[in-house]
Parts: C-alpha cells; structure tokens; sequence
C-alpha cells in the first residue's frame, strides 16, 4: 500500500510539471481530457521505472546465491504491489501455525493459475522458496532472469530423462539447504477440481528427507478471470506438515494420496464455508 501511495504521488506530480509544460490554454472541459491524459500516461510511466528497477536489481544480483534473501524479499515487495494492489487480489491465509520450523522443507500444492507461485512466495515470505516451473517459462528472457536468480529449476512435461534429471537437481537442492514447491498434478486445473497427483514428484522430499508441507489453494482462478471489478478474494490454506518419520515407511504413491486427500478435504471444507 505504501509502494502504492509512493506511485500516485510520483504520477501527481508528473502529470503537474507536465501540464505546466505544456500549459494549453483550452477550455475547461478539453483542460480536465488533457490532465486524465497526463495522469494516466505518468502511472503508465512509474510503473515501467518501477519494473525497470526491479530488472535492474536482479541483473546485478545475478545467479549468486538463489538462497540468500534479498532477491526474494524483491521479488515478494514488488509481487504484492503488482499481484495484489494493481490486480486488486485480497489474500487470506489459514494455518500459519504450521509454517516450518526451518528450511529442509518440500511445498505440495494444487494448481489453479499460473500465479500460484508468486501468492505462495507471499505466504512463505521468510523462506527462499524455489520451485519446479514448467521449461516454457525459461524461454521467456525476463522470467528466465527471475526465476534462475531465485533458484528455480525447469521441468518438461514430458516425463522422460530430463524430467527426472530436474527432480534430481530439486533433491540436491533441498539437501542444500534451499526448500522447493512443486505443482504434483502436472498442470493448471482452472478450478477446485483436482486431478490425480503424480507420485515421482514426491521423491523430492522423500530423497532429501525432508519436511512435506501441504498447501491448499482457493479460489485461485477469480485473479485473472475477465471483466472482474471489484477484489478477488483467494485462500491459501497451510495444512499440517508431514515429517520424515511420518512417512518414512510409506511409499510415493500412497504418500501421493494422502497428499491428494488432505488438500481435496480442506477444498471441501473451503467450498462449504463459503
């Protein structure tokens, strides 16, 4: 909201140093078309500096270090203006009790809109969350550059070698010392319909022992949908976490399910609160 106010002020004040510039002497309706004008093309403007800022930063930071914080803590300061206050994205969370403890933990979540992430990140904002993000992303240049600066790792959808090479590399990134989240249907579902899980994506905690933290998302796809005015209310629900020695004897599938399980009851339970 501050970032927000900083922005309005800043545009004011363009659009008053440009009209005093440009001082038409027009009549007062044509005068009022003229400032709307101005206004609009100087939000436009801090806005664009506002991204060319954040790119900028992320260029000097590079690739070093996708655990230390002060890419994340950049990326969830400007997210939350974005996302939140120019999308008009109202977010509640339940269950912050059961944020971990530390960082040798795996996030499971389902999967509405290609924003999940970045309203998870909001959620875990004292972690350097990563994830596995589908391999399109990366061939976008300015998506690429945030998403290797925080350390997330591309996957095909296509479950071959270099799928398997990814969950690899997420596994060694986790015992790293760096917690993931990872999508375990596969892809966007657009509702609260979930669809089965896949079970080799849960040996990115099982491998690296850690810490399963179930996340349920709600309401997901009202952030983008068209012709919205009004805020999109959204939940995102941190469910309790399941331990390596909870699962120790369990195998992926039947971990997969429980997964699956918990997180379809808590949308459930959502759905009827409503």
């Amino acid at each position: 909201m501050i970032l927000f106010l900083i922005h309005i002020l800043l545009s004011v004040l363009l659009t008053y140093f440009s009209y005093d510039l440009i001082n038409p002497s027009f009549n007062p309706w044509i005068n009022l078309l003229i400032i709307l004008g101005l206004l609009i093309g100087s939000i436009i403007i801090v806005a664009l500096l506002a991204i060319l800022f954040f790119i900028i930063s992320f260029l000097i930071a590079g690739k070093r270090n996708p655990k230390g914080m002060f890419k994340h803590h950049l990326m969830v300061f400007y997210s939350r203006y974005f996302f939140n206050i120019i999308f008009r994205v109202k977010v509640k969370v339940i269950g912050k009790e059961n944020l971990p403890k530390d960082n040798n933990f795996v996030i499971y979540s389902n999967h509405i809109e290609y924003t999940d992430p970045i309203y998870i990140k909001q959620v875990f904002n004292r972690y350097p969350v990563a994830f596995i993000s589908k391999e399109s992303l990366f061939k976008i240049p300015i998506a690429r550059m945030v998403l290797e600066g925080i350390g997330c790792i591309p996957i095909s959808r296509v479950a071959d070698r270099s799928a398997l090479n990814s969950i690899v590399e997420g596994i060694k990134t986790v015992k790293n010392g760096q917690p993931m989240g990872i999508f375990p249907e596969g892809k966007r579902t657009y509702s609260h319909q979930m669809i089965e899980f896949k079970s080799g994506s849960f040996k990115l905690a099982t491998k690296a022992k850690a810490t399963i933290i179930p996340v349920c998302l709600y309401n997901m796809h009202e952030t983008l949908r068209k012709g919205r005015i009004g805020f999109a209310k959204v939940t995102i629900a941190i469910l309790p976490s399941i331990t390596e020695e909870m699962y120790r004897d369990m195998d992926t599938t039947d971990l997969s399910v429980k997964v699956h399980v918990m997180i379809d009851q808590c949308l459930t339970d959502l759905q009827k609160n409503q």
